[in-house]
């Protein structure tokens, strides 16, 4: 369904399971959109919840990103629950997602139960991490000569197992849909981020995910979360990478559901 927000922006949302349950927003990372979470759509509701995902500006069926500002995508999770009339919610964010997640969390903490922080991190603050980035822009440039084909291979270059076929699958039905110099914005915004301050800020119960086979790296980004938050449970998913509710459902939900009460 089509939501007109206040700025003149229109955000794509679904919903599912019962109005009258608790609700759980869920948000996709970059290249993604509410799609993605169709494995949890109806485990979750199933268990119990009334389920909200939508696409991020940029992504979808969303509106563009006018530009690169993290607080345009706060407001627009702030109008989406608002519009359908959303007291609170437990916010669960991958990658890109959960970023958002912590800047809307940071700055409306009544509006949030609790937080699922999966495959993300908070700066690039070392050399190393800044040596990511300029390949990041590198790789960038490549997707502006390129376009979209690109990009989806190197959403999925790294899938090898066969239970990973689903999310290669769901990312080429994707070609048609990327905005590239959307995405590109975006991602640029990831590189840039420091959210250390805002997870400082953050009372609520947090729930934070690494994919195994993400890497050291990103293991480690997660652990500096977990560390920043005032309350948190890091743990690493089997068998997963970005995105890991959609490369391995099983393992991405036993920690959720278990975090959430249900399990």
């Amino acid at each position: 369904m089509y939501l007109e927000n206040r700025d003149g922006t229109v955000t794509w949302y679904e919903e599912s399971g019962n109005r009258k349950n608790p609700c759980l927003i869920l948000i996709h990372g970059l290249g993604a959109d509410n799609h993605v979470w169709y494995p949890q759509k109806d485990r979750y509701s199933c268990e119990g919840y009334y389920i909200v995902t939508y696409d991020l500006l940029g992504h979808g069926r969303s509106s563009d990103l006018g530009e690169p500002d993290m607080e345009l995508l706060t407001r627009q999770l702030l109008y989406l629950m608002d519009g359908v009339q959303i007291a609170s919610a437990v916010i669960i964010g991958e990658q890109f997602g959960a970023s958002v997640a912590v800047h809307f969390a940071a700055r409306n903490t009544n509006r949030v139960e609790k937080l699922v922080l999966s495959d993300s991190f908070a700066s690039l603050d070392s050399n190393g991490d800044r040596l990511r980035t300029v390949r990041d822009k590198a790789e960038m440039q490549m997707f502006k000569v390129r376009g979209e084909k690109a990009v989806i291979h190197h959403l999925t270059s790294g899938y090898k197992y066969d239970y990973e076929r689903p999310t290669i699958e769901y990312f080429h039905k994707q070609i048609g849909r990327l905005r590239v110099e959307q995405l590109i914005q975006m991602w640029r915004m990831m590189d840039e981020q420091d959210l250390y301050d805002d997870l400082a800020s953050i009372s609520n119960r947090t729930l934070v995910l690494a994919g195994a086979d993400m890497g050291d790296w990103y293991g480690k980004a997660a652990k500096k979360i977990a560390n920043s938050l005032s309350w948190s449970r890091l743990e690493v998913v089997r068998r997963t990478r970005y995105p890991a509710n959609l490369v391995n459902p099983e393992n991405f939900d036993a920690p959720v559901l278990k975090f959430l009460g249900v399990a």
